[in-house]
């Protein structure tokens, strides 16, 4: 098959330390394995801001970066990022303004985040031929996180929940884990939608939407099974309203692909670089009971990467790999 062109999509990536010259040597050696043949994009969620300022977030889990992060990711060859997750703001706004600029002066292109309609702006980019637009969103929010008229923030896709509670079931196996039940909030998955057709309606051959979603493992009750039940709704209203791939990221294990009206679906690709990390300023506010101290699950920071290839402006394969073992042992 005749490729025009390739995207390498990539899951989470963090690192409160500069990484080390051999796994930027090795991931550099890599990226220039894709682009050697032909035009590419590599396209990786940044997990955490880059910055040395800001107040950290209330939380149980506030991570920032060194802002030379941001050449260190053109080093390793990533072209563009994504900024909507649930770690963007770890470091306030402060925090982000600062890893904006910096990915900015490195020349690493970044979608999900910004002030009001900012946060919504596509990255395009012509590859074989093909207009490709790149969008980010987030389902995994803290409050007050999302991007507003007058106020920077992530492009957010909310979740609702609700809790069910089987009486019989509880009477006869106290502390059985209930059942959670979420759907997308129809505001924000309009929006999203609606971003997605304008960009077809304004000529874009194709739209890869990078989603941060689901739940890791160690907090989901293993009878609820993979996948939140607002996902695969979420993913469909996307993919009807024009969306050629989604790539997720936030469960930091792969999970499966599959393929929604012939577009294929990554629900997450897992971990591509993220050493143990401190947690730099614990949360000073409750905390839920033994929430850190789930066991993880034995494939807890393994990663793929998902081979988006181009063939007359259309994505012709998908290709999901493992991701490469770095020298310093992520």
């Amino acid at each position: 098959m005749s490729v025009d062109a390739t995207i390498v999509a990539v899951g989470d990536v963090a690192f409160q330390q500069m990484p080390a010259a051999a796994t930027l040597t090795a991931c550099s050696e890599w990226s220039a394995r894709w682009r050697d043949a032909g035009p590419c994009v590599v396209f990786g969620n940044l997990e955490l801001p880059l910055t040395s300022r800001g107040t950290p977030a209330d939380k149980p889990v506030a991570l920032r970066g060194p802002p030379d992060g941001a050449g260190a990711l053109r080093s390793m060859g990533f072209d563009l990022v994504s900024l909507a997750n649930n770690h963007a703001l770890d470091y306030g706004p402060q925090g982000l303004r600062d890893t904006m600029a910096a990915l900015d002066a490195a020349g690493v292109a970044h979608v999900g985040a910004g002030v009001g309609k900012q946060a919504y702006r596509a990255e395009i980019r012509t590859l074989g031929g093909a207009r490709v637009a790149f969008v980010a969103f987030s389902s995994t929010l803290p409050r007050g996180w999302a991007a507003a008229v007058d106020r920077l923030g992530v492009a957010p896709l909310r979740v609702h929940q609700s809790v069910y509670l089987d009486g019989a079931l509880q009477d006869e196996q106290p502390g059985t884990a209930l059942k959670v039940s979420t759907w997308p909030d129809e505001t924000d998955l309009r929006r999203a939608a609606d971003v997605v057709a304008q960009l077809k309606r304004d000529g874009c051959d194709l739209v890869v939407a990078a989603l941060h979603w689901g739940v890791p493992p160690m907090w989901l009750a293993p009878y609820q099974g993979a996948l939140a039940d607002y996902q695969r709704p979420m993913a469909e209203r996307l993919i009807h309203a024009g969306c050629d791939a989604i790539v997720g990221h936030h469960a930091h294990v792969p999970l499966p692909h599959e393929f929604v009206d012939g577009v294929p679906v990554c629900y997450s690709l897992g971990n591509f670089y993220f050493p143990p990390f401190a947690i730099e300023h614990p949360q000073e506010g409750p905390v839920t009971p033994g929430l850190m101290d789930a066991p993880p699950p034995p494939d807890l920071g393994h990663g793929t990467v998902a081979v988006l290839r181009i063939h007359q402006r259309a994505i012709a394969s998908v290709e999901v790999l493992e991701r490469p073992t770095w020298p310093d042992g992520d």
